[in-house]
């Protein structure tokens, strides 16, 4: 298997194991939506890869884990809660920590998407980037 892959069912998992009440199972798709339906709960999926500053033997590649969380839209303040409470939870699961399933040599930093972004099918989104760094060797 990829690293990319590694990470992304590590990263499933520990969401998973986070216990966010009232969540859908965590799933992991190739994108967050269909066409523009966003599928309800919790995605991920990747996005594309940054390079850090590593060593002069090893790489720092940043293996970017989009979470993407959506529920139905009913203009009550709940719904609104319920994502703010994941991405509270989930960021402070993952923040500066390392990710034992993927490498000791890890450690996750997280990029903030937009808070609450409604779209055309009444569902509220929410997204977070889970920027895992490995350190690779070269060649």
């Amino acid at each position: 298997m990829s690293t990319q892959s590694d990470v992304l069912t590590a990263v499933k998992n520990a969401i998973s194991a986070l216990g966010l009440g009232n969540m859908e199972q965590v799933a992991v798709r190739t994108a967050p939506s269909d066409k523009g339906q966003f599928y309800p709960g919790i995605t991920v999926h990747p996005v594309a890869e940054r390079e850090f500053i590593g060593t002069n033997e090893r790489d720092d590649i940043g293996y970017g884990i989009q979470v993407t969380m959506v529920v139905n839209d009913d203009n009550d303040l709940d719904e609104a809660d319920v994502i703010g409470n994941w991405r509270q939870k989930i960021r402070k699961g993952f923040i500066h920590k390392k990710i034992a399933a993927v490498s000791n040599n890890c450690t996750v930093l997280v990029e903030h998407g937009p808070v609450y972004e409604p779209n055309k099918h009444d569902q509220k989104i929410s997204t977070l980037i889970l920027r895992v760094i490995v350190r690779e060797t070269r060649g």
